[in-house]
């Protein structure tokens, strides 16, 4: 919730925020006339509550089965990524939701940041597209209570992290992979559990994506974007603090260029996106999103299989 309720507090479409738990004291500050019930357990959240849209972010393997009786219960859904751990959970969600006229959304919000934005549009004006992408998102080991460190609860780097390895394609290739190879490069010796993978792409065109992920490093959060005549790096690309410059450092031709864009909280653009969209009752992008990633997720889970 650290960077979720700020982003929802700054809308001006979110009339009530409502919080279930499964502990029964909960120190989240809502302002006393944004605020709405607190529920202990959420079958009685799924009972009792009145509003529209609901905001899904557990430990990744308990997403499907609450997603499912969410969409079951009438409401719409916006789920924290990773979304699903499979493609049968993701394919079944789906279906649900569009049987029962609902939004589903993944919370994916990284490309909804400016700065991305800022790119394709200087990629678009010196009539150039990326040709390489190279993405860096690995940190320090967690804690060994973090669900990240348990298989149960849907942990270890490649479930966790994939959809970081897979989105960059789709927003600046517009693309599906051709190919894929995947290397899971390290495990821990006491749980078993992977702790760090690499990912290479070959999009249509001769694009190529690679990418390292993983939680056994010093942080870095970066996408290296290189096309004909420009070249741009995005450090943070995934992550954000609010503290983020709302200037971009590229190269055109041998020259270095700043990119300029008016800075936003990525997770507020997102949301105000979904909601418009439902109040609109026009969300199916956000199925066809989620579904169009899913894919390409499975075909990696595949690849990658006999390697967990």
């Amino acid at each position: 919730m650290r960077r979720v309720l700020p982003a929802l507090l700054s809308l001006d479409c979110v009339d009530k925020i409502h919080i279930s738990s499964r502990r029964e004291a909960v120190d989240i500050s809502i302002p006393e006339n944004r605020r709405g019930e607190f529920f202990f357990g959420y079958d009685k959240a799924l009972r009792m509550f009145s509003g529209d849209l609901v905001y899904i972010s557990l430990p990744n393997s308990l997403h499907y089965e609450w997603v499912r009786r969410t969409l079951q219960s009438g409401f719409h859904v916006i789920v924290d990524k990773p979304a699903f751990l499979n493609w049968g959970e993701a394919s079944s969600n789906l279906l649900l939701a569009k049987r029962k006229n609902l939004c589903l959304a993944e919370a994916t919000v990284w490309p909804f940041h400016p700065q991305v934005e800022a790119v394709q549009r200087k990629f678009s004006e010196l009539r150039s597209e990326p040709r390489l992408i190279q993405a860096v998102f690995s940190f320090p080991p967690l804690s060994a209570e973090n669900f990240r460190n348990n298989t149960k609860l849907g942990g270890g780097s490649f479930y966790d992290l994939l959809s970081y390895a897979v989105t960059p394609g789709r927003v600046f290739f517009n693309d599906t992979p051709t190919t894929l190879s995947i290397e899971i490069l390290s495990k821990c010796s006491k749980s078993d559990i992977d702790t760090s993978f690499a990912l290479n792409a070959i999009y249509p065109r001769g694009r190529v994506f690679q990418g390292f992920f993983g939680f056994r490093t010093e942080y870095k959060n970066t996408l290296l974007l290189l096309g004909q005549g420009l070249s741009v790096t995005l450090e943070p690309a995934f992550t954000f603090t609010n503290s983020l410059s709302a200037v971009l450092g590229a190269r055109i031709g041998s020259e270095g260029v700043n990119i300029d864009y008016k800075p936003a909280d990525c997770f507020a653009v997102f949301f105000r996106s979904v909601i418009r969209s439902v109040l609109a009752g026009e969300w199916a992008c956000w199925s066809d999103t989620l579904q169009r990633d899913a894919v390409v997720m499975r075909r990696a889970a595949e690849v990658a299989q006999e390697h967990l």
